[in-house]
């Protein structure tokens, strides 16, 4: 049986249906993370002064959920926790300022893996984003990011 070679106007219909598959997430994603920060802050008072980041900028500018910072890296050329440590240890570290967004509130900014790995340098968070892309599903250990 041939398969047809999809069209352009196919193409872009299927790339639209994505899009807005992800606006809608990340919208539902939006309203569930202000629904959690406002209980949070009502749990106490001392949780106004707590400084908690569910949001960062990439490299483009562009503000996004945290999670989508670490993404599963499968390599078989390191085998071990210290390795994946020494790796990204190579890496040099630059002091990637916070800025200020619109709304008055500092914005750490993170650089995604592929740049990262591309321009050879970053900020902590994303050597940090790194080497907990590198942990999961290796010999049963998991990281995570603790967030100061």
């Amino acid at each position: 049986e041939v398969k047809s070679i999809p069209t352009v106007k196919s193409l872009d219909s299927i790339r639209q249906s994505e899009n807005s598959k992800n606006s809608e997430c990340d919208r539902l994603f939006l309203l569930y993370t202000k629904d959690w920060w406002s209980e949070f802050l009502s749990l106490r008072d001392g949780h106004r002064e707590r400084h908690v980041l569910l949001f960062g900028e990439d490299e483009l500018g562009i503000s996004r959920p945290l999670f989508t910072f670490i993404t599963r890296i499968r390599s078989y050329l390191i085998e071990s926790p210290s390795q994946a440590a020494r790796f990204v240890s190579l890496i040099p570290c630059c002091d990637v300022r916070n800025s200020v967004n619109g709304s008055g509130g500092n914005v750490q900014h993170w650089m995604s893996i592929p740049a990262f790995l591309a321009t050879r340098n970053g900020p902590p968070c994303s050597h940090a984003a790194l080497l907990c892309s590198l942990f999961p599903g290796r010999n049963g250990h998991s990281a995570l990011i603790p967030l100061l």
